[in-house]
């Protein structure tokens, strides 16, 4: 990039404009680095959403194919994995094509919007999680969840207090 090479872009911009463009030909870079540069003023003083636009615009024109390898690639690799963090914390995360993800943020901004405007304590965040908890549970946040605990212990720890350590499948050993 022009800009990039004479620190004239912002590090904001140069993010902007390189994210739009990774996966262009490298002619088609170029051609775009070509109009940035045409009237930079119109482009770089206009703020970064326009800027996003002006390349995600050209992109689409310059290699309309690209964009559809895109989506489909977007739809291959959705995914959502969960993972444990510490003793009290489980990390979700995932990655949802587009079609998807809008009615995602849309149904969780409702959902905190209601919960704001009814006076709700929990933070955004909060309303956020349980949404998601509630939806793929079906259990209500906060309430009681039900468990089944298998213990797996030999005999004589059971009932006469042999010290064997006890397993919790999934989880592991216990002191008995």
């Amino acid at each position: 990039l022009q800009g990039l090479r004479d620190g004239i872009l912002t590090k904001a911009q140069t993010r902007v404009i390189v994210s739009g463009i990774r996966h262009l030909r490298t002619e088609n870079r170029k051609m775009i680095d070509e109009l940035l540069w045409e009237e930079p003023h119109k482009c770089f003083e206009a703020g970064d959403a326009l800027l996003r636009d002006a390349v995600a615009y050209w992109a689409l024109i310059l290699e309309p194919a690209t964009e559809e390898d895109l989506e489909a690639k977007a739809m291959k690799n959705r995914y959502v994995g969960a993972y444990q963090v510490n003793a009290h914390s489980v990390k979700i995360s995932g990655m949802l094509p587009l079609e998807q993800g809008i009615p995602f943020m849309q149904v969780l901004a409702r959902e905190i919007e209601h919960s704001m405007s009814n006076g709700d304590s929990r933070s955004q965040n909060q309303v956020a999680a349980d949404t998601v908890f509630e939806s793929i549970t079906g259990i209500k946040a906060g309430g009681s969840i039900p468990v089944a605990l298998c213990l797996v212990m030999a005999q004589k720890t059971f009932t006469a207090g042999g010290g064997e350590p006890v397993l919790v499948p999934g989880y592991g050993h216990l002191s008995a």
